[in-house]
C-alpha cells in the first residue's frame, strides 16, 4: 500500500468521526480551540490506536470483531443520539445541562474507531508500516474533526435551539447507516 492509498484509507476511516464531530459542533454553545481540541484529539487518538490493537490481536479476535463491529457502533451511536435527543427536550430550561456528559466523547471515539481495528488486521496481513499508518490516520482524523466541530458550530448558530436535536437525530442516522451498510 503506497502513501496515496494510505491517505484514502485514513480519510475513509475518519469519516464517521467527522460526522459525529459535526453533530457535536451543532450542539456546542461556543466552540473555542480549548473545547474543540480535546474532542478532535480523542477521535484522532482512538482512530490511530485501534489499528495497533487490530494489528496485534487480529489473529485472535479479528473474525469475531469483524462480525459484530457494526452492531457495537450501532448500539453506541443510537444510544448516544437518544440521550442527546432526550436532553434537548427534557432540559430546556437548564442551559448548562446541555454540556456533554462525562465519557460521551470517549464512547463516541471508541464507537467510530472500531472499523480502524479491523483495518489493523488488514495492515498485519499486508505488512504495512504500522507507525506511518497510525500517524497518518491520527493526524488526518484530528484535523478533519477539528474542522467539522467549527463547521458544526457555525451551522448550529444558524439553527439555534434545534441544533442539539438535529445532532441527536444525525447520530442515530449514522448508527443505522453503519448497521445497514454492513448487513446489506
Amino acid at each position: 500500500m503506497n502513501t496515496v492509498q494510505l491517505l484514502f484509507v485514513s480519510v475513509s476511516l475518519s469519516m464517521d468521526a467527522v460526522a459525529v464531530s459535526l453533530c457535536k459542533g451543532l450542539s456546542m454553545k461556543r466552540c473555542s480551540f480549548s473545547r474543540a481540541f480535546p474532542i478532535a484529539f480523542s477521535f484522532g487518538f482512538f482512530q490511530a490506536l485501534m489499528p495497533l490493537f487490530g494489528f496485534g490481536l487480529g489473529s485472535l479476535f479479528g473474525s469475531f470483531v469483524e462480525r459484530v463491529d457494526h452492531w457495537i457502533a450501532f448500539v453506541l451511536l443510537v444510544c448516544l443520539g437518544g440521550i442527546t435527543l432526550y436532553r434537548s427536550y427534557a432540559e430546556k430550561e437548564c442551559h448548562s445541562a446541555k454540556e456533554s456528559f462525562k465519557g460521551e466523547i470517549l464512547l463516541l471515539s471508541i464507537a467510530t474507531s472500531i472499523d480502524a481495528f479491523v483495518v489493523g488486521i488488514t495492515f498485519a496481513i499486508l505488512k504495512i508500516n504500522l507507525v506511518q499508518a497510525m500517524s497518518m490516520i491520527g493526524v488526518i482524523t484530528f484535523t478533519l474533526c477539528l474542522l467539522a466541530l467549527y463547521l458544526g458550530k457555525t451551522m448550529g448558530t444558524c439553527l439555534s435551539e434545534h441544533a442539539e436535536r438535529l445532532g441527536g437525530v444525525l447520530l442515530i442516522i449514522l448508527g443505522c447507516n453503519i448497521l445497514f451498510t454492513h448487513l446489506f
